[in-house]
C-alpha cells in the first residue's frame, strides 16, 4: 500500500475518506501491507476527541502521585463492592480494571481491538450527539510505540525505567466481551494522551508510522452499521449479553432494514 498520497506528519498518518465502502477498501489494502498485524485499532464518535483514557478526560489532576492515588482507591473500592457481591474475587490489578471497564467503570486504560472492522463499530455505534463533528474516526495504532521509554534518575542515583505507553497483558479468562471484541488495553503513563506519546516517539525515528488516523463522514452511519451486521458485527456478537441484545433490538427499530 502506497501512504504518499496522504498527509504524514509526526508519526501521524491521516486518511479522510468519502464512504463507508472506502473503508471498507482500505481495510482490504491495510491486511496486505507488512505490518498490518503490528497495529491495533479503536474507533472514536468524534475525530477531534484525544486518545485520553476515559478517567483522565473526566478528572484533571495535579501530579503524578495524586493520580496514582485517585486510581488506586479508585479500584480498590470496586473491589471491596465485587467482594462483598461474592464476584471477581480471584481478579487482580488490570485483570479487575479491563472487568470493570467493561461494566461501567472508569478506568485509566483505552480499548483497543485486533480487528478494524470492530474498531468502525464502535465509531459509529452511538447516534450523533450535539458536539458531533463532521467525521467519526477508526485509529490505528503501532504496538513498537511500548519501546518509547521515560529515564530518571532516582535518588539513590539508579536509573528508572517507565513505559510512557504499555500494553498490559489482561487474560480474558471466559469474559465474552472481551474475547469476542478482540480487546486489549493501552496504558499511558500520567494519563498523556497517545498522540503526544508517538511525536515523542518519532523525534528518532522520523520515518516511522505509528499512528494512523481514518476519518470517515458522520452521515455514512447507518451504511456502516448495516454492513457491519451483514458481516456479523453488532452489538449481540460483541455484548453477548442481555444488553447487547437490548441494544441490538433497539437499533432494528432506529435503522431501516437493520
Amino acid at each position: 500500500m502506497k501512504f504518499t498520497d496522504y498527509p504524514t506528519k509526526d508519526g501521524i498518518l491521516t486518511i479522510t475518506l468519502f464512504s463507508w465502502a472506502d473503508f471498507c477498501s482500505l481495510v482490504g489494502k491495510l491486511k496486505v501491507w507488512p505490518d498490518y498485524k503490528k497495529y491495533v485499532w479503536r474507533g472514536q464518535r468524534c475525530d477531534n476527541l484525544p486518545l485520553l483514557s476515559t478517567f483522565d478526560r473526566t478528572f484533571k489532576v495535579k501530579d503524578e502521585n495524586e493520580r496514582k492515588l485517585i486510581l488506586d482507591n479508585h479500584l480498590e473500592r470496586f473491589k471491596k463492592t465485587c467482594n462483598e457481591l461474592g464476584i471477581n474475587k480471584d481478579k487482580e490489578g488490570n485483570e479487575l480494571w479491563s472487568i470493570g471497564q467493561h461494566n461501567g467503570l472508569l478506568p485509566p486504560f483505552l480499548d483497543w481491538t485486533k480487528c478494524p472492522f470492530v474498531a468502525g463499530f464502535f465509531a459509529f455505534a452511538e447516534k450523533e450527539e450535539k458536539d458531533q463533528t463532521e467525521y467519526r474516526v477508526v485509529y490505528g495504532l503501532h504496538k513498537g510505540l511500548r519501546r518509547l521509554l521515560r529515564k530518571m534518575k532516582t535518588s539513590k542515583g539508579t536509573i528508572n525505567k517507565k513505559r510512557f505507553v504499555e500494553f498490559p497483558p489482561v487474560r480474558t479468562n471466559g469474559n465474552r466481551r472481551l474475547e469476542k471484541q478482540k480487546s486489549l488495553f493501552t496504558k499511558a503513563l500520567n494519563g498523556v494522551d497517545i498522540e503526544n506519546n508517538v511525536r515523542k516517539y518519532v523525534k528518532k525515528r522520523p520515518q516511522e508510522i505509528i499512528l494512523i488516523k481514518i476519518k470517515i463522514p458522520d452521515r455514512e452511519r447507518d451504511e456502516c452499521l448495516k454492513s457491519l451486521n451483514d458481516r456479523g458485527i453488532n452489538h449481540v456478537t460483541l455484548f453477548p449479553d442481555d444488553y447487547g441484545s437490548a441494544k441490538f433490538c433497539n437499533l432494528k427499530l432506529e435503522i431501516d432494514n437493520y
